[in-house]
């Protein structure tokens, strides 16, 4: 009898720890899994992956890759050709990515708010004029797993023609309030008469047709952000344009995330 009660209490004992694993594990899987906004730091400071590097940052990654970037010319005319050419070391897997970084008159641009990605070691730019302003760019080669293998120095150039720069005012807006912008103009830079302004950009990564820049006042503008918008990731840039549409200016991108 004492042996049939012991194997009954061995049996509970087991049959209450196996339940309690399976509650654990069962608790584990119900879990949240981890969210791209805990995966990453991209919401404040305007870079776009885990895989940003400082701008001064040129060493290798202990991938034995080393790339660096050099271009012809720091002043680049109206209707002239900037050129960006990378030069690398090491082997450089196929499917691979170059992503471009930087800032625009200070203000970050490039895949700081909008990836760029090229498959080609020559990049080239054409200078149209309304683009016109002082760039840094930094250049990053990625294998097809989006893992960095290395970064480039900073190059700085400037292309000639008419400034305006867009900046905000924060990076993370409260629905029911409102982000302010400000559009500054370079020397010899002025809404002519009878522009037309207009916001260009992406709703969580989705182009947006261009929208009408509702004010006046050219210098500042309010963008109201609704309990509708809470969740969401925006980019904007403003566009200047002519009155025969032709583009006169165009701004750097901002980006924004609303809040509840």
């Amino acid at each position: 009898m004492g042996k049939f009660i012991y194997r009954l209490q061995s049996r509970k004992v087991a049959t209450i720890v196996a339940l309690t694993l399976g509650l654990v594990l069962l608790f584990q899987n119900c879990a949240p899994p981890m969210t791209m906004e805990e995966d990453t730091l991209h919401s404040t400071d305007g870079g776009d992956s885990k895989y940003r590097l400082p701008a001064a940052f040129n060493e290798t990654l202990n991938t034995g890759v080393t790339c660096s970037v050099s271009i012809n010319s720091n002043n680049i005319p109206i209707n002239g050709t900037l050129t960006y050419t990378i030069t690398s070391t090491g082997t450089i897997p196929a499917g691979f990515k170059i992503f471009a970084y930087g800032s625009k008159n200070s203000v970050a641009d490039a895949s700081e708010i909008i990836p760029e990605a090229y498959t080609s070691f020559t990049i080239t730019h054409g200078n149209p004029g309304y683009i016109g302003g002082n760039y840094v760019r930094y250049f990053q080669i990625r294998d097809s797993l989006g893992r960095a293998l290395c970064q480039t120095n900073a190059v700085a150039v400037t292309l000639q023609g008419r400034i305006c720069t867009l900046t905000t005012s924060s990076f993370l807006v409260k629905s029911g309030f409102g982000l302010g912008m400000t559009t500054t103009y370079g020397a010899g830079t002025a809404v002519p008469a009878g522009a037309i302004l207009r916001f260009y950009g992406q709703n969580n990564g989705v182009d947006i047709p261009a929208a009408p820049y509702p004010v006046t006042n050219y210098g500042y503008y309010i963008l109201p952000v609704t309990s509708a918008d809470v969740g969401s990731e925006f980019v904007r840039r403003i566009a200047v344009h002519n009155a025969d549409e032709s583009i006169y200016c165009l701004t750097n991108n901002i980006r924004f995330r609303a809040i509840p």
